[in-house]
């Protein structure tokens, strides 16, 4: 292997890298937001999120935030949410169909 295909192949994994970078800030950021607003309806500070940072308290957390429903009544940020419509809940369990879809394909792909 001479040194010009070692640094293409370096460069390539930078590019590869800088890519994925550039897909997770967002990503990361928007579901930082999401997981802030759903503490705010359990009227609970945003400053939780940092409890995800946590090994096994942020998979407690997540496991309240998403199993419990938040407080009834209108809290400090604001009015209850109106319920889910039915283009949400059928949203979500087209995605979750998918996501199960995609993991059957991963363990069909191990076995092979």
């Amino acid at each position: 292997m001479d040194s010009f295909t070692l640094i293409e192949g370096i460069g390539s994994i930078f590019f590869f890298i800088s890519i994925y970078l550039v897909m997770l800030v967002p990503i990361a950021l928007f579901f930082t937001l999401l997981t802030i607003q759903r503490l705010h309806d359990f009227n609970e500070s945003g400053w939780f999120v940092l409890g995800l940072l946590i090994p096994v308290v942020n998979m407690l957390l997540l496991t309240i935030l998403w199993l419990t429903p938040g407080t009834q009544d209108p809290n400090n940020f604001g009015p209850k949410p109106p319920p889910n419509t039915l283009v949400g809940t059928i949203t979500a369990i087209v995605l979750l169909f998918l996501a199960l879809l995609v993991l059957a394909g991963i363990t069909i792909l191990q076995l092979n």
